[in-house]
């Protein structure tokens, strides 16, 4: 017997799908307080969260890119463009903000696809480089940009404080 067929694909996000990008950004956020505690998993639903989410899917502030299979989103990227810090070679910059694949499709491309979409998108846009923040504990984050061609770049450092009201968080 045959196996039917599955299509992704790769295309603009529109404000329709807003809520399945809010479902798989508290995905997101739930996955990456392994990394991060300091991560509000609450941000994606919350007003800030949703105008952020918008502003990205009406292409005002950037773009917003999903993975569709039989009319349901499995992946997104969210990205947009700025310029290098003032006293950094004034380029244009592209950052990938969030991408996003369900676990249980993930290894079959669909982050790259992502990612390869969103390149040329920065590259009409007349951006020079491409950029991403990973946390140093996400390995496997870290191999699937490295394999795309991203290095290593900045390094930022946290220490987490102890302030009068007890400990910071994540202790």
């Amino acid at each position: 017997m045959e196996q039917a067929v599955t299509v992704i694909k790769i295309r603009d996000g529109c404000r329709s799908d807003l809520a399945e990008i809010t479902r798989l950004e508290r995905d997101l956020t739930r996955f990456d307080r392994a990394f991060d505690p300091t991560l509000d998993p609450d941000w994606p639903a919350s007003p800030a969260g949703r105008e952020f989410y918008e502003a990205r899917l009406s292409r005002t502030e950037g773009l917003a890119l999903v993975a569709e299979e039989d009319g349901r989103v499995v992946g997104y990227l969210l990205g947009c463009l700025g310029k290098a810090a003032e006293y950094s070679t004034p380029e244009l910059t592209a950052e990938v903000e969030c991408l996003y694949v369900d676990p249980t499709r993930r290894g079959e491309g669909i982050g790259g696809r992502l990612v390869a979409r969103f390149e040329e998108w920065a590259r009409a846009a007349g951006a020079r480089r491409l950029r991403v923040t990973v946390s140093a504990a996400n390995r496997r984050a870290l191999r699937f940009y490295r394999h795309r061609g991203f290095r290593l770049f900045d390094v930022l450092l946290d220490k987490p404080l102890v302030n009068a009201g007890g400990p910071a968080a994540g202790d």
